[in-house]
This record gives C-alpha cells, sequence and structure tokens, in this order.
C-alpha cells in the first residue's frame, strides 16, 4: 500500500470509512481513500450550513451520500442529499452541494473516474 492507504498499481484496498470521518465544528474536511490510475475517492465531512458553490469536474464522477442531510443540485433540480442517496455525473456538468443548516452535517464519498489515456 502507499502513502495514506492509497492502493499502488492494481492492488486490492479495503478500509472503514466510518473510522475516516472527521467532522468539524465549521468548514469542510477532506481525506482522499485511495487514487490511482483509474480513478480518485476523497471522503467529505462538511460542517451544518456549510456548501459547495456550483463547480463542474473534469472527469465523470459519483457523489454517495453516507451520513446527515443537505441538498445536491445538478442540471436545474435539488434533490434531498439523505443517506443511502448516489448521484451520478458526466465530466463538466455543474453541480453543487450543502449541509442543512442546524443539522449534524454531511458526509460523503466523492468518486472520480479517470478516462484512459
Amino acid at each position: 500500500m502507499g502513502a495514506k492507504g492509497a492502493p499502488e498499481g492494481r492492488r486490492a484496498l479495503a478500509v472503514n470509512l466510518g473510522e475516516m470521518i472527521h467532522l468539524i465544528p465549521e468548514g469542510i474536511s477532506s481525506r482522499t481513500v485511495f487514487k490511482d490510475e483509474r480513478g480518485q475517492a476523497i471522503l467529505f465531512c462538511m460542517a451544518p450550513g456549510e456548501e459547495l458553490l456550483e463547480h463542474t469536474a473534469a472527469h465523470p464522477a459519483a457523489v454517495h451520500i453516507l451520513e446527515g442531510s443537505g441538498t445536491f443540485e445538478m442540471e436545474g433540480g435539488v434533490h434531498p442529499a439523505a443517506p443511502g442517496a448516489l448521484f451520478h455525473m458526466p465530466a463538466r456538468l455543474p453541480h453543487a452541494i450543502r449541509a442543512e443548516p442546524g443539522g449534524k452535517g454531511l458526509v460523503f464519498l466523492l468518486t472520480m473516474f479517470f478516462e484512459p489515456k
């Protein structure tokens, strides 16, 4: 295994995401779960009321909500962001995510899929 638990090459990886969650009173924390030539997964923890304003990603991506509540915006729609929700986006699709104010915050796993070179 490489630095910070990242797999090297085509090695397998087993982690407990629950043990990686680090909610902070204010702001957003992130931690890379893995990164290799095929993709990357990052665990995000957002304090209540925090948001990632509309932006795009260079790669297709999926967002899986693990804990908390909030909203996920894409393609003109606002969707509930609750545990178990999954959002898949093609590259360069504008999107935004917000943690519910007054709640526990929002924890999600972002997985980016790198296209073959």
